[in-house]
């Protein structure tokens, strides 16, 4: 079913969209990273339906974690072909928890899933780190 869903062209177009829009949010509100994926659903009420995640965060595939800078997106910022998405903030302040929120987001976005049909991120490739204690604002 996976592949065949991932077969459609309008599904490819789409994501490609939003992959676009992602990456331009990325730009314009100054995070370090994204990663964007489109999956299938099998929680909804129709077999196909598929549904899109998105990340944006502040870790860079060179060099690691970087500054972290407080944003502020305004809701109709986030509004795509109309859809109003579901938006979960990470949670954490700073240090350690801050930095795991984000590598645990980017990776529930970016990293494989068995529903998974598209997927786009600027951390490829994506590996694991240790990440040295770092210090932030």
């Amino acid at each position: 079913m996976r592949l065949k869903l991932a077969s459609l062209p309008g599904h490819k177009q789409y994501f490609e969209a939003f992959s676009t829009f992602i990456q331009d949010m990325r730009r314009k509100f100054g995070f370090a990273s994204c990663s964007c994926c489109m999956e299938m659903g099998g929680h909804g009420r129709f077999v196909a339906s598929v549904h899109c995640h998105a990340y944006l965060g502040f870790i860079k595939s060179d060099i690691g974690p970087c500054v972290v800078n407080q944003v502020r997106v305004p809701r109709d910022a986030l509004v795509f072909y109309n859809f109003k998405p579901h938006v979960v903030v990470t949670k954490g302040r700073r240090g350690r928890r801050l930095m795991d929120a984000m590598a645990q987001g980017m990776y529930y976005v970016a990293g494989p899933k068995n529903t998974g049909m598209f997927r786009y991120t600027d951390l490829e490739p994506v590996q694991d780190v240790v990440l040295q204690q770092a210090s932030f604002p």
